[in-house]
């Protein structure tokens, strides 16, 4: 059943739970959001009820992805990644009949994928997106059901260690960044000061929209969150200058960070052009100086919760609310505070404390 809710900025959120699955989308009026959810939950009713022109004996892997990327995935943020990864499947995965597909030609794609020195996270991630499809074919058409899935509990290479990353950039590097960039891109100086200032992602960053800014409470509201969650961002004094400034020169757009093209995805620059931008750059940096950064752009996520837990924000609930985390344990991974720095805090702490008891 469709549920409804108005916003802070007018907007109605529509919200459809039906059969196990759960869509939501906002508009500008209640009637749209109404026909939305209408038609949402035929589509969804449609898609449980199965096809009856499906084949079970000539239906594909690639038939498999390729409806769930259009009944599952296409609307979500990670459409993007799923799109390249099932775009670029060997042609012998493509054509393999799901009734006959063997563990087999998921091993020899493995194998083929090791070879090529592809990072192990990228391997099970590309692993998991067929395996996916696979299962959500099987659940969603009646044909299909019980048809076994030959990319279930596959051995994957094996993820380092440590896979979470601890990187922050220090000023010196962010320094070198400014001034390499200069005024070439003025896309990627604003989103990187503004991403150290808000510790925003960089999807939430990019959609964000003039009209979800509120410089008169210093907040900006964000919609579009990887939790699904709507959430309010507080704006340092940095953060508004430059958010102001980029208002003065584009007064007519409805994205701070707007394409020139206007481009059919929205309006907003892609995702993608600002982290080409940012690997340009550290490129140029590390062939200068001969040696890798191994810097990328969502660290500068990390050096922002750090740098703001560092500058007194030791309540993890305050952090929460500039970093958007849901629980302590996530936002733990995001703060890297190196021990050399946490020594120094404890040396400043009994300073001060010694000559507190001195004075008295």
């Amino acid at each position: 059943m469709a549920s409804f809710q108005t916003l802070k900025n007018g907007h109605v959120q529509a919200r459809v739970r039906r059969k196990g699955k759960h869509e939501s989308q906002t508009f500008l009026t209640l009637a749209d959001a109404k026909a939305w959810a209408k038609k949402e939950e035929k589509r969804i009713d449609s898609a449980i009820a199965g096809r009856s022109d499906i084949n079970a004996q000539t239906y594909t892997v690639g038939d498999a992805v390729a409806f769930y990327f259009e009944e599952h995935i296409q609307h979500k943020k990670s459409a993007t990644e799923y799109k390249y990864i099932f775009s670029n499947l060997p042609n012998y995965i493509v054509r393999e009949r799901l009734a006959v597909a063997t563990r087999d030609t998921a091993k020899r794609w493995i194998a083929e994928m090791v070879k090529a020195k592809l990072n192990p996270a990228t391997v099970a991630r590309r692993v998991g997106a067929v395996r996916a499809g696979i299962n959500y074919a099987t659940q969603q058409e009646a044909a299909l059901h019980n048809m076994p899935n030959p990319y279930k509990g596959l051995k994957l290479p094996a993820l380092p260690r440590s896979a979470n990353r601890t990187r922050t950039a220090t000023d010196d590097e962010l320094n070198e960044f400014y001034k390499r960039i200069g005024k070439r891109s003025k896309h990627l100086m604003d989103y990187i000061v503004l991403a150290l200032e808000t510790a925003t992602r960089r999807g939430e960053l990019i959609t964000l929209k003039w009209e979800d800014v509120d410089f008169q409470k210093s907040i900006a509201h964000l919609h579009d969150t990887k939790n699904g969650e709507a959430r309010d961002v507080p704006l340092s004094e940095l953060a508004l200058q430059v958010l102001k400034a980029r208002r003065e020169k584009q007064k007519r757009a409805v994205y701070v960070f707007t394409s020139q093209a206007q481009s059919a995805e929205g309006g907003h620059i892609q995702p993608a052009a600002i982290s080409r931008a940012f690997r340009r750059v550290r490129d140029e940096i590390e062939k200068e100086k001969g040696e890798r950064l191994n810097l990328r752009l969502h660290d500068l996520r990390h050096t922002s919760a750090t740098r703001w837990h560092q500058d007194g924000f030791k309540n993890p609930i305050d952090l929460m609310s500039i970093t958007g985390h849901k629980d302590i344990r996530s936002l733990a991974r995001y703060v890297n505070n190196k021990a050399e720095q946490i020594a120094r805090e404890m040396r400043d702490k009994r300073k001060t404390k010694n000559a507190t008891e001195t004075k008295e």
